[in-house]
């Protein structure tokens, strides 16, 4: 997890732990990446202001192709959006 945005330590092989439990779920569905940062939507394309911001892009615009929802720690992903975005129903915020 970014320790920027969560606080509390996670061991990487917890942090996988996780992740095997998480993805082992007949709910899982792999989204594989197609398009990169090349391919993805104008609008979110515009609120990139750094490089910080091109994982937060290229997922947020994978969650929005295909209809679903990316789920963050980090408050800032938002940010990527005018506020007026119909598009920023795709970001959850996990609060901390």
């Amino acid at each position: 997890m970014q320790p920027a945005e969560v606080k509390v330590p996670m061991m990487f092989s917890d942090a996988m732990g996780a992740l095997d439990q998480i993805t082992s779920s007949p709910a899982h569905e792999f989204w594989p990446l197609e398009a990169g940062l090349a391919g993805s939507s104008d609008e979110i394309r515009r609120g990139i202001v750094g490089h910080n911001q091109l994982t937060a892009a290229v997922l947020l615009d994978l969650a929005v192709g295909r209809g679903g929802c990316l789920a963050t720690f980090d408050r800032r992903v938002v940010s990527l959006l005018p506020p007026e975005s119909e598009l920023r129903k795709s970001v959850a915020v996990i609060p901390v």
